[in-house]
């Protein structure tokens, strides 16, 4: 049961890092678009 608990432990983890990674993609992106259009005015 142990191996179960630490098993969904580490999932929801894995699942968190997943999307914090997913959104600071798109966040940077999204960041670096608005500097160069600010540039290329």
């Amino acid at each position: 049961m142990e191996f179960a608990a630490n098993f969904v432990f580490y999932a929801i983890k894995a699942v968190l890092f997943g999307v914090l990674a997913y959104a600071g993609i798109i966040l940077g992106k999204k960041y670096r678009d608005k500097k160069d259009l600010n540039q290329s005015k």
